[in-house]
Formats: structure tokens, sequence, C-alpha cells
């Protein structure tokens, strides 16, 4: 899936805040901050798209909790960064 397609279903999913990244530079192709309601649905779709889950981070942040989700593929390059803010109990969903 290219990059600019991937952007497309996110945008079709709902997303808050989508950035387009410098590969060489962050190491990201694409980032999107999504309701938390909606991230088992943007996982199923990158499943789909032959990205696999490499990572999840959470950082505290005064609303609760910053929740990071982190995609790649072995077929192409593209890592791409999926967040949603947990409320303070952590909850994403």
């Amino acid at each position: 899936m290219s990059v600019q397609a991937l952007r497309d279903s996110w945008v079709s999913l709902g997303a808050l805040v989508i950035a387009k990244h410098d590969y060489q530079k962050t190491g990201l192709t694409l980032s999107a901050v999504f309701a938390p309601s909606m991230v088992s649905e943007v996982a199923r779709g990158l499943l789909n798209a032959g990205y696999f889950l490499e990572d999840i981070s959470a950082m505290p942040v005064k609303e609760g909790l910053l929740v990071t989700y982190h995609y790649d593929s072995f077929e192409q390059p593209g890592r791409v960064a999926v967040r949603a803010l947990a409320d303070k109990n952590g909850w994403v969903y």
C-alpha cells in the first residue's frame, strides 16, 4: 500500500491529525492520531495491508496516556505510527 493510499484510508477512518514524515530523518513515513475507539479498526486495516505491530509505548501526559503503536512492513519501507490518547485510567477504548 502506498503512503498516499494509507493516508487516504486514514482520512476515511476519521484520523484527527495526519503527518507525513521524511523517512531518512525520522524513521517514519506517516503518523496519525485517532480516537481511542478507532485503534482496533486501524490495526485491522494495517494488518490487511501487510503491516505488523513493531512496538507499543505509552507516555504520561496531562490528559492521561499518549499511546503510540509503531507498525512496519517486510514488503516495503514505510514505518508508521498510530497514536491515541487514553484516559487517566489507561483505557484506550
